[in-house]
């Protein structure tokens, strides 16, 4: 039976059923995709504690990091990884200039 996302996880968006449920196992996507990316890359999320965007290694990142990165504040919910609780790094730079003049861009 469908329920609708906000009765299913309480929010708009029910990003774990998203990621664990149709990317994952509808979609089969394989997070070792990532590790094989030719080109250097990053990924902000937003890290509540700190108080700011942090940049992850795409070719590092887990399931749950790339979640962070789509999952909306009020939207979504926060997902808890690695003892750090992160959203989308769009919430403090939605283009992320000074991280790339910093990668030399």
């Amino acid at each position: 039976m469908f329920l609708p996302a906000i009765l299913r996880s309480g929010h708009i968006v029910d990003y774990d059923y998203l990621f664990n449920n149709v990317l994952i196992n509808k979609v089969h996507y394989d997070m070792s995709k990532l590790k094989s990316v030719k080109t250097n890359g990053k990924v902000g999320v937003y890290d509540l504690k700190v108080g700011k965007t942090i940049y992850l290694d795409v070719k590092n990142m887990n399931v749950n990091e790339l979640k962070a990165s789509t999952s909306l504040p009020l939207i979504g919910k926060v997902v808890k990884e690695n003892g750090r609780e992160i959203l989308d790094g769009g919430i403090t730079e939605m283009i992320p200039i000074s991280e790339s003049i910093k990668d030399g861009c």
